[in-house]
């Protein structure tokens, strides 16, 4: 069983009356940059998804595996075009089949190509998003209800918010099989309402509200052993019937089983709304791209001083 070191938010009394924070961009005067404090926890158990995948529910564990072929080469995952118009598309069926729902928008997409530096800066800005090593759900419930509202407007994004609504993402290696710091997840049913905290992600002219984890010892980690290009893992970012728990946590973790120069992990992960409703939704909006997410520096942090230890 493999074994993995993860940062997670310490449970500390200042987060009794503050809410964690990390501004991501230069601040200015004296504002700290966050006020984040990590925890790194070691060895823990991360057990391997492949033996009972096909027993996994996304209402119980928020989390499925499915196989995925498309005409999409390692190279064409690199040209924008190619990604919209034939491995979205093949996406979005997908989803509609695991969702059971037509009502399937896709939000955005974002390809990660690790740095051999990486966790270590190369002294200036990554060229492409890196992985990220602590632990999160990518948005609140209120961080989902703004990007409804943000892509469609107030009053149609309203409108949508009343039904029964779910934001996913998509995930693989661009090939395979994967040995680099793969995606370990939390299975939804060891979560704990403890183990949650809201947590503002500040950009220079949005606030992000996602979730931030704190560790306990009954949380199941686990991950897809030598995952490969034609897998995707479909993890669930939220639910409007859950609140706050709807979210898998999620984060990368170095598998130290392997050697230190195996290639570099390069994967894309799209993210998409899916909503439960009587009739279809006029949903078609412009996909974006983004070469870069948000920055982690925090967890880098407590990761290089784990490594240098």
């Amino acid at each position: 069983m493999a074994q993995a070191s993860i940062c997670f938010l310490a449970r500390d009394e200042l987060y009794e009356t503050t809410r964690p924070y990390a501004i991501q961009y230069e601040p200015h005067g004296d504002v700290p940059q966050t006020n984040v404090k990590q925890e790194m926890v070691n060895n823990i158990p991360i057990r391997n998804l492949r033996p009972f995948k096909d027993t996994l529910k996304l209402e119980k564990d928020g989390i499925v595996v499915r196989d995925l072929n498309t005409q999409m080469t390692y190279e064409k995952f690199a040209d924008p075009v190619a990604v919209q118009d034939t491995y979205l598309p093949k996406v979005r069926e997908l989803l509609r089949d695991v969702l059971e729902t037509q009502n399937v928008a896709i939000l955005e997409y974002l390809v990660r190509r690790r740095n051999a530096s990486f966790p270590f800066s190369p002294g200036t800005e990554y060229e492409f998003a890196q992985p990220v090593p602590n632990a999160h759900v990518d948005f609140s419930p209120k961080g989902i209800s703004d990007i409804v509202i943000d892509r469609y407007g107030e009053e149609k994004g309203r409108q949508l918010l009343q039904h029964h609504h779910k934001i996913v993402n998509v995930w693989k290696p661009l090939f395979g099989p994967l040995l680099d710091w793969p995606l370990v997840f939390c299975r939804l049913s060891s979560v704990l309402p403890e183990d949650i905290e809201l947590m503002d992600n500040v950009f220079p002219n949005v606030v992000e509200e996602s979730i931030s984890i704190h560790y306990s010892p009954g949380q199941d980690w686990c991950y897809l052993d030598r995952q490969m290009d034609t897998e995707v893992i479909i993890f669930q970012g939220g639910d409007s019937d859950l609140g706050n728990s709807g979210g898998v946590p999620h984060c990368s973790f170095q598998d130290r089983r392997n050697a230190d120069d195996v290639r570099p992990r390069e994967s894309i992960e799209v993210r998409a709304l899916a909503f439960y409703a009587d009739e279809k939704l006029d949903l078609d909006r412009l996909v974006h791209s983004r070469l870069h997410g948000p920055k982690s520096t925090y967890a880098q942090e407590a990761l290089r001083a784990q490594i240098e230890m």
